[in-house]
């Protein structure tokens, strides 16, 4: 059996991949009839565009709160300008809600001169400071308690030398 393969032009393509992310409650399934291709060509039309637009920021598999700052960056970057279906498509196929990247923009937002990120800058100063205090004060005591032991050890050394050099005090050399 002769087993031939269309070739699609590149605008075809583009158009079926905008008609499925747009496509509302339809099923993919739906929109590859439509369009005459078969179900399997517009998923990897779909999932080649989304990794050549995206940088391969969009990652299936993975939770909305387990990407990094980077994919959430490109995620973003990716939805701007996007409303209604088309807004609600790209989540879609991006594997995340768009309250997700409501939340990730206002983070972003905030972040550089957000005050828990001076506070948390300020908690850590304090906790450097407080180490090198501990440690200034971890190396005096060891010096304390050496001066003493020196110091005990000298005195039990004078009270031999005082008994020995002592006449009459009952001992003998």
């Amino acid at each position: 059996m002769d087993k031939r393969h269309t070739r699609y032009a590149r605008e075809f393509k583009k158009e079926a991949v905008r008609k499925a992310m747009m496509r509302g409650p339809r099923t993919l399934a739906e929109v590859a009839e439509e369009m005459g291709v078969g179900l399997n060509t517009l998923k990897t039309w779909m999932r080649l565009d989304r990794e050549k637009i995206r940088g391969k920021a969009v990652r299936k598999g993975k939770s909305p709160g387990k990407r990094n700052r980077k994919e959430r960056l490109e995620i973003l970057m990716g939805a701007h300008g996007m409303e209604g279906a088309e807004l609600s498509g790209y989540c879609r196929e991006a594997g995340v809600y768009i309250h997700d990247l409501a939340e990730w923009r206002r983070e972003f937002e905030e972040e550089p001169g957000g005050p828990e990120r001076m506070r948390i800058r300020e908690l850590e100063d304090e906790r450097r400071q407080l180490e090198r205090d501990l440690r200034n004060k971890e190396k005096a005591l060891a010096e304390t308690v050496a001066l003493l032991v020196l110091k005990k050890k000298m005195e039990i050394l004078w009270e031999e030398e005082a008994d020995t050099s002592v006449p009459g005090n009952g001992l003998r050399r």
